[in-house]
């Protein structure tokens, strides 16, 4: 059963105060959707990405107010910013190359559950890096954060009316692309 709005209000205010606990509980709430909304936008490292994401909610904690749902959509908008900001840095930077052996070896049981749950997101993300990057957002935000299209578009400081011609058309390439997949 989810929480009230009161009892949200009183986890979100213990950890404001430094409550682990309640960390805890509002990075199980937001966590899922962050790491899903990074990896369908394709971020090269999404978990990466997800803990400067909570790190910056824990430096700005303190600044939000609002419920449950403005606070998943307060996360998703912190992951957006710090996934642009990760692949600016990307841009600027080369990529090292790790030697395989250098790696260490992951349970099987592990790596197995890990290859399972991205098939989905791995075509999900395929079916996104088709479509033009305002119309992946809007669509990432509206499918993982259960965003508004006025809260997106405030989000994104985009026009309602922009936003709400991105979703229409990024929808309609997305049929396209489901109908005929080659």
């Amino acid at each position: 059963m989810p929480p009230s709005d009161e009892d949200f209000a009183a986890r979100l205010a213990a950890a404001k105060a430094g409550d682990e606990l309640a960390w805890r509980w509002l990075f199980r709430l937001a966590s899922g959707r962050v790491v899903g909304f990074l990896v369908v936008r394709g971020a090269a490292d999404p978990e990466g990405v997800a803990g400067d994401t909570f790190l910056d909610m824990v430096r700005s904690i303190r600044r939000f107010d609002g419920g449950e749902r403005e606070f998943v959509a307060w996360s998703l908008t912190i992951a957006h910013r710090r996934l642009v900001d990760a692949r600016r840095a990307a841009s600027r930077r080369r990529e090292i190359v790790t030697d395989p052996a250098d790696l260490e070896q992951p349970d099987r049981h592990d790596v197995e559950e890990a290859a399972l749950g991205m098939v989905g997101a791995a075509r999900v993300r395929r079916l996104l890096d088709r479509l033009t990057i305002d119309q992946a957002d809007v669509l990432a935000l509206r499918i993982y954060g259960d965003l508004t299209l006025p809260e997106i578009a405030d989000r994104l400081s985009k026009p309602l009316t922009a936003v709400t011609s991105l979703q229409h058309r990024g929808l309609e390439a997305l049929r396209r692309l489901l109908a005929d997949p080659e």
